[in-house]
């Protein structure tokens, strides 16, 4: 699942795909703005602040969202962003 990827830094983000393959271009493609990685997807990504939680505003907060710490709604939230960024990233693509 997109989730078990984000947590063992397998997500097929552009800067994953660089460091796998050499891509050069890391950039977002939703939002152009920055390297795409986890912390950006999760954090940072204008482009899916419509579905990430209020409180999803660290990298401290990290752990939570991938589901280490207590409780599921963090693991939950961060479903939601993933499901959301990889649709828009088909959508992108197209």
């Amino acid at each position: 699942t997109l989730l078990f990827q984000a947590r063992v830094g397998a997500l097929m983000t552009n800067c994953r795909r660089a460091q796998l393959f050499g891509d050069t271009d890391t950039a977002c493609p939703l939002c152009g703005q920055s390297s795409e990685d986890v912390l950006h997807v999760l954090l940072w990504c204008p482009a899916l602040d419509h579905c990430r939680p209020p409180w999803a505003t660290s990298e401290e907060r990290i752990p939570e969202m991938l589901g280490f710490g207590e409780g599921a709604h963090g693991s939950l939230a961060t479903k939601r962003i993933l499901v959301e960024w990889e649709r828009l990233r088909v959508i992108a693509n197209q």
